[in-house]
C-alpha cells in the first residue's frame, strides 16, 4: 500500500467539521457500564527526511496525493480494528521461526468479532491538528452483552503481556496495521518464553488489548507499543521428540 500526501486547505477547521459530518453520524449511546475513549493520529505530510533507507532496506517510494476524506477513513478503519481487539480480542495462530527445524514463521491474527461499520455506539468526539498530524478521538460505548465479555476477559486469572512492533512508514495504513500486528505477535512470544522451556511448534489463543497501542514514528518506521495485552493461551503444539 502506497503512502500518499495531501495539502491542507487554508481553512482546515471548516473543512474538518465538514468531513466529520460526512463520515460520522453521532448518536447518544445507550446506557453502558464501559465507554472506550481512544485517540488515533495520522500523518498528512510525512517527512521524507526521517527516511533511513539503509535501516529499513527499502527504496524511497513515490508519493501521491490523497483527500481528507480518505485520511479520515483510514483513521476510522484503524480505530475499528483496535477497538474490536479491545472489546472482543484477537484470535491468533503463531508458529515461531526455527532455523534448526527449517520452520518459517507464520502469524495469523483476526478480531474475534468486528465492530461493524456504522455501529451507532461508535462516534468521533474531537479532532485536532498538531504539526503535520491529525488527531481523532473516538468513543465506543459497550452494550450489555459486550460488557459481560469485556469484563470476563479482564479477570485476574488471565496473564498480561506487552510487546513492540514496527513496519516501514511509507506503506501508510498497511504499515501501521503491520506494526500493530507485530507488536501483538511479540507480546505473545515474550509471554511464551516465560512459561515454555522449549520453542513450541504452534501457539493458538485469544489476545485482548487493554488499551490502544501507542503509535510512534522513528527513522522511517512506524512503531506500535502494545503496553498491556491480556492473553488466553488455548493450545500449545510441541515438536515431537524422537
Amino acid at each position: 500500500m502506497e503512502t500518499r500526501l495531501f495539502a491542507l486547505p487554508r481553512s482546515p477547521w471548516l473543512r474538518l467539521s465538514q468531513v466529520l459530518l460526512l463520515l460520522v453520524t453521532c448518536y447518544s449511546p445507550t446506557y453502558s457500564q464501559t465507554i472506550l475513549n481512544e485517540e488515533f493520529w495520522y500523518e498528512y505530510q510525512p517527512e521524507v527526511w526521517v527516511w533511513d533507507a539503509g535501516k529499513v532496506k527499502d527504496p524511497i517510494p513515490d508519493f501521491n496525493t490523497f483527500t481528507q476524506d480518505e485520511l479520515f477513513q483510514r483513521i476510522l478503519e484503524e480505530a475499528r480494528f483496535v477497538l474490536s481487539g479491545m472489546v472482543y480480542g484477537f484470535t491468533f495462530t503463531y508458529t515461531p521461526y526455527d532455523k534448526a527445524r527449517k520452520m518459517e514463521e507464520e502469524f495469523l491474527l483476526e478480531p474475534y468479532q468486528w465492530i461493524q461499520r456504522g455501529d451507532p455506539n461508535l462516534s468521533v468526539v474531537s479532532v485536532r491538528l498538531e504539526g503535520s498530524r491529525v488527531y481523532v478521538r473516538v468513543r465506543y460505548a459497550l452494550r450489555d452483552f459486550q460488557e459481560a465479555w469485556y469484563q470476563g476477559l479482564r479477570s485476574n486469572v488471565l496473564p498480561a503481556t506487552s510487546g513492540m512492533g514496527e513496519a516501514p512508514f511509507y506503506k501508510g495504513q498497511e504499515g501501521r496495521m503491520k506494526a500493530i500486528q507485530e507488536g501483538v505477535k511479540n507480546a505473545i512470544r515474550e509471554y511464551a518464553r516465560t512459561i515454555l522451556y522449549n520453542k513450541p511448534h504452534t501457539l493458538k489463543g485469544l489476545l485482548v488489548l487493554d488499551t490502544a497501542p501507542r503509535m510512534m514514528m522513528d527513522s522511517g518506521l512506524y512503531k506500535a507499543v502494545v503496553n498491556r495485552a491480556i492473553l488466553r493461551l488455548e493450545e500449545v503444539r510441541r515438536y515431537q521428540v524422537h
